[in-house]
């Protein structure tokens, strides 16, 4: 049986394509969808969501939902590759949202495409998006493994914008975040409450995960303090790879079992997938966030604070992420062969995120 959701969807969007709903027309709210299907709030957010990550429509805060504008013409488009999987709540959406948002209002279709981990399925990709000659690509590489054909495409005059990971061999412009002094900020912040058994968990399988590490590691060995590999925890508990490539349910339980032991009072996670999944463990065990242990993730998810948790992170700024990407891979095609602006690497300032999980390690 198809989800309430789903069924949302599949009627808005033929409503759309019958041609009820028009180009910047306003759909119905929030409330009159809830009334309509007889559903909750979070049924027909989610199904809004997705559209809005699929580029049928766009949302503007406190005035509406609105239909999105058509294809342009002249074939503007601009393709997005990120390395998570559809549909997983992580910073990949928030890159969809954003980057699709730019790519509107700058008049480019924009068509995402999800390697999900696999080097394969991103040569795939790449294979296809140069046979059929889009105007240029937003790569979010998973590595260098696939370096002939990303080299190929650049040789082939396609414009090319690396988020948030460079590539040795090619000197493409890059837009990244600050991871580094982001995670250095985080944990000084830990520091100043009175920790000083900070664990460190993520795994180091990415560019932007290595130098949120670097700047734990700064923020130690700048307060005086040694780097204890005891508690760095660069490898996630599972019986398969697919298992170790993001911190599960029972991962985290084992995680917990470890910082105990190690008589960590805090930790900083890579990501805030992770964080959440130490908050869940710490509940499960019957411990309190933050007397008992305190947690600081990387990200700031949105969904996050729907689910109730303050969480004290470190804030990308997405639509500026997205703004310049598009802006600088824009500039490339419309200016061919010259460049993509004053910069050629650009980092994006992070915000620290003061939540509620962070507290004295005396305060029980």
């Amino acid at each position: 049986m198809k989800p309430l959701y789903q069924t949302i969807i599949d009627d808005l969007s033929a409503a759309i394509a019958e041609g009820r709903y028009g180009p910047d027309d306003r759909l119905p709210t929030e409330a009159e969808l809830m009334d309509r299907y007889g559903t909750s709030r979070i049924t027909v957010t989610r199904a809004l969501k997705e559209m809005d990550l699929k580029g049928i429509i766009y949302r503007h805060k406190g005035r509406g939902t609105f239909v999105a504008p058509r294809t342009p013409a002249g074939g503007r488009v601009l393709s997005l590759v990120l390395p998570h999987k559809e549909g997983f709540f992580s910073g990949g959406q928030q890159y969809v949202r954003s980057i699709t948002a730019a790519c509107r209002r700058a008049g480019y279709l924009c068509s995402v495409h999800y390697s999900e981990q696999s080097v394969r399925r991103e040569r795939a990709i790449l294979e296809d998006l140069r046979n059929h000659r889009v105007s240029g690509v937003i790569l979010y590489p998973i590595g260098n493994r696939n370096i002939d054909e990303i080299s190929r495409l650049s040789l082939e005059g396609v414009p090319i914008i690396l988020l948030d990971r460079s590539l040795d061999e090619l000197d493409l412009p890059v837009v990244r975040s600050e991871n580094l002094n982001g995670a250095k900020k985080a944990v000084s912040h830990i520091l100043a409450a009175g920790h000083r058994r900070i664990a460190f968990i993520g795994v180091l399988d990415a560019e932007p995960a290595a130098l949120r590490y670097r700047g734990y590691c700064r923020a130690l060995t700048d307060a005086g303090l040694p780097i204890e590999p005891s508690l760095i925890h660069t490898e996630f508990p599972g019986s398969s790879p697919a298992d170790q490539e993001v911190l599960t349910a029972g991962g985290a339980d084992s995680l917990l079992d470890s910082l105990r032991g190690e008589a960590a009072t805090a930790c900083f996670c890579v990501n805030d997938l992770c964080a959440y999944r130490m908050v869940s463990a710490a509940e499960r065990a019957g411990l309190s966030v933050p007397q008992d242990l305190s947690i600081v993730g990387f990200d700031h998810m949105s969904y996050l604070k729907e689910l109730g948790l303050d969480l004290t992170t470190v804030a990308q700024d997405y639509e500026e992420l997205g703004r310049r990407c598009v802006e600088m891979v824009a500039t490339l095609v419309e200016k061919p062969g010259g460049s993509a602006g004053n910069e050629n690497h650009v980092i994006i300032p992070t915000r620290f995120i003061r939540g509620g999980t962070v507290v004295n390690p005396a305060i029980r």
